[in-house]
């Protein structure tokens, strides 16, 4: 017992490590996201309700589920003052990894995985880019899987009333948890009868609706191109929608999930052909070692969770990448291991044959085997100590340049408007690249849609603009930023250069 909780100590060294270095948090905003959950907990902080402050108009908060921006309001209620406070909102982030460390070996000892199999799976995840990266940023990722895998160990384990207050938790963490309310009732009802998945969407329903009832009654009316990215997943998305058709997104998104799902389990920042070979032999591994799971009556709710969230991301206007694919990681993992396990016992009885040819085989394939582990600890090592900090003190420098003073009243259009907002005090807006344009990669419709700034600048009352190197770095910036550039100097507002 004791050597497995150290093995799990020793696997989040690095994670704490990189938390610790970076907890002033320079890199504050790459996501976006990321400061839209601090500045929707600042305005819960400040007696201001569940809006976006950062944005002149002031809306309610309707993309974003509020118990994450709760999280992170408690901490700012306690130390109020920004960014003095970031280091302590960094320990919450970087909090969420050994909970769900914890949470994950603890569903695979109940899903039958040996202590040490548990352990060793839970450790791997411990050091995987994938999981430091949101632990080290104030995203709600983990916080998210940490619910989810609560939700789906307590239905393994028969306790549905409380799995679906957890799926609801989940759900008020990120709506991506939806599918939970489909995937356990109907297994449950399958393997405990329809009560069993009664009990647990009765508990679940409840945080659902409640946030749909928030969003329909404080929703932005008449939104446009700027204020529907902030305010709304759907209309967002169905405006997206028109520009791709829906073969054409499906296609696409089931082969960025499976490249996704490949570097979750095998990291390499160059995709260097190796890694990558590997990273899909490994995915195509995960993926039949969850249907062996599955058949065998183990991980069932998480699969079935699994399958259904996958499915939605097929359809989802921005492709899927290894963020997107975390919440399955655990489910990913343990297939490929449970995969790899077999082929080890199948090679041993190969061995034990004593014959000259399947040992020469077992040997190799085994060998290879090994070389395939030792390239996916490398891989985590390597992006969670080098890249991870490397991108982080890149975006640093690119967002560290001084901006000329902005006056008071301000209203700003920049890339990094919750971070403007959060550092300087003065409002305003971005006009972001919607995926399906970035999916076309056509010049000519993403500077019609960067030609809308002039009029809604002027709806929106801006009065100054703030530009750097890192705008548009998550948005076609060889084809954005320079249309970009274009747009902000003709607009002629101080600061356009």
């Amino acid at each position: 017992m004791r050597a497995r909780l150290a093995l799990l100590a020793v696997a989040l060294v690095p994670s704490a490590w990189v938390a610790w270095e970076w907890r002033a948090m320079p890199h504050l905003g790459f996501y976006h996201d990321d400061a839209i959950y601090l500045v929707s907990a600042k305005s819960i902080a400040e007696g201001g309700g569940y809006r976006i402050a950062s944005l002149p108009e002031q809306p309610y908060q309707t993309k974003y589920p509020p118990l994450w921006p709760l999280a992170l309001a408690l901490v700012w209620k306690v130390a109020p003052q920004f960014p003095a406070n970031l280091p302590w909102l960094a320990l919450l982030a970087w909090a969420m990894i050994p909970v769900c460390v914890t949470l994950v070996e603890r569903l695979l000892r109940d899903e039958g995985f040996g202590p040490w199999e548990s352990a060793g799976i839970a450790a791997a995840m411990a050091v995987s880019p994938a999981v430091v990266m949101p632990g080290t940023m104030l995203l709600s990722d983990l916080a998210f899987l940490a619910l989810l895998v609560a939700s789906l160990t307590a239905a393994g384990r028969g306790r549905f009333l409380v799995a679906g207050v957890m799926g609801g938790a989940a759900f008020l963490v990120r709506t991506a948890a939806l599918p939970l309310l489909v995937a356990v009732p109907l297994w449950a009802a399958r393997r405990h009868g329809w009560r069993a998945g009664v009990a647990f969407a009765a508990k679940m329903a409840p945080a659902v609706v409640a946030w749909l009832v928030w969003t329909a009654v404080h929703r932005e009316q008449n939104p446009d191109a700027m204020t529907m990215f902030y305010t709304s997943y759907l209309a967002y998305w169905k405006a997206d929608l028109a520009s791709l058709s829906v073969g054409e997104l499906a296609a696409g998104n089931a082969a960025a999930l499976f490249s996704a799902m490949s570097q979750l389990l095998v990291f390499d920042g160059n995709e260097g052909f190796l890694a990558v070979a590997v990273g899909r032999i490994c995915a195509a591994a995960a993926v039949a070692g969850v249907v062996r799971l599955h058949r065998a009556g183990r991980m069932q709710p998480y699969a079935w969770f699994g399958a259904l969230y996958t499915g939605q991301l097929l359809v989802w206007n921005y492709p899927p990448d290894p963020r997107f694919a975390l919440p399955v990681f655990p489910l990913l993992i343990a297939g490929a291991w449970t995969e790899f396990r077999q082929l080890g016992s199948s090679l041993e009885a190969a061995w034990k044959r004593n014959r000259r040819g399947d040992r020469v085989a077992a040997a190799a394939i085994g060998g290879a085997v090994a070389g395939f582990a030792v390239l996916a600890v490398q891989g985590s090592l390597h992006g969670t100590l080098l890249a991870l900090p490397a991108v982080y003190r890149a975006h640093a420098a690119q967002t560290g340049a001084s901006a000329a003073p902005l006056p008071p009243g301000a209203l700003v259009l920049s890339y990094e408007d919750p971070v403007v907002y959060l550092r300087t005090g003065r409002r305003g807006y971005s006009l972001r690249i919607p995926p399906g344009l970035q999916r076309r990669g056509d010049p000519v419709a993403i500077e019609a849609h960067l030609a809308q700034l002039p009029a809604l600048a002027r709806r929106h009352g801006l009065t100054h603009v703030v530009t750097g190197p890192s705008d548009y770095h998550l948005d076609s910036p060889e084809i954005s930023l320079p249309i970009y550039r274009r747009q902000v100097k003709a607009l002629g507002l101080p600061g356009a250069e």
